[in-house]
């Protein structure tokens, strides 16, 4: 298992939250599920090392490091970093807000009794930093939601497609035009549209897409290649049937 470094300073007064190890775990080994359902395994789980950050700027830097790391590895579904502390009035106050202890892992080496309140576990899953997306056909309903995100995400303007370009995109659409639209908590946050109707002429000639087949279907365009090939090689028998000039322009030049 890979454990991230991660660690943030801004060069003045610091305190260390936390540093440990996790011992050996197997591949088949798993912690039952959190409220989200999804089970805690090596494969899906990444351990912090340790992480040093200013009393001011906790929340900040926690927040930022664990929104990109989630966001970097599209597996990765839970973070967990490992305290032992020698009381619990050593414990980071900000840390519970990001991390929730779990179900303390049972050690495996001996422990002093006076040690065991020290040993703790925070856990942070990805839906509670990166909102869960649920993908679906857009509907008209969605408009509201929409128009906010392309005020501030696109270049498109009403002065330029229309003051209901949108709706009439999502409400328009048939077997050859479709819409998508990503839902966090209730409310449409993305729009995808897609058509298969396109000009493939206009696009071949303002583009080398030769590797791509043209865009056209492969088998199709095999059957060119294998056409085009043929033709080509039975031009060079028809202009040089003896695999040399014509008789006819050997004849011009003996003139």
């Amino acid at each position: 298992m890979w454990r991230p470094l991660c660690s943030a300073n801004d060069g003045t007064k610091g305190s260390s939250s936390s540093s440990g190890r996790c011992e050996p775990v197997t591949a088949h080994s798993t912690v039952p599920p959190q409220s989200d359902g999804v089970p805690i395994t090596p494969s899906n789980t990444l351990w912090i090392s340790f992480l040093v950050y200013h009393s001011t700027t906790a929340c900040s830097v926690l927040a930022s490091m664990v929104e990109a790391t989630f966001a970097s590895a599209f597996e990765l579904q839970n973070l967990a970093l490992f305290n032992r502390f020698g009381s619990p009035t050593e414990s980071p106050v900000l840390l519970p807000k990001l991390f929730d202890t779990f179900t303390p892992l049972v050690s495996q080496s001996p422990v002093l009794p006076n040690e065991i309140h020290a040993l703790k576990v925070h856990f942070c899953s990805r839906n509670d930093c990166i909102k869960p997306l649920k993908i679906r056909q857009a509907e008209v309903e969605d408009y509201d939601d929409l128009v906010k995100v392309f005020d501030v995400a696109t270049e498109l303007r009403p002065a330029d497609y229309g003051e209901f370009f949108l709706a009439e995109l999502i409400g328009g659409q048939d077997d050859r035009n479709k819409c998508l639209a990503a839902e966090a908590h209730g409310f449409a946050v993305g729009l995808a549209s897609f058509t298969t109707d396109i000009d493939i002429n206009l696009l071949n000639n303002c583009f080398e897409l030769e590797s791509y087949d043209f865009l056209v279907d492969r088998e199709y365009m095999n059957k060119i290649r294998t056409t085009m090939t043929f033709m080509q090689h039975r031009g060079s028998h028809m202009f040089f049937p003896s695999g040399g000039m014509p008789s006819s322009k050997r004849q011009l030049q003996s003139r």
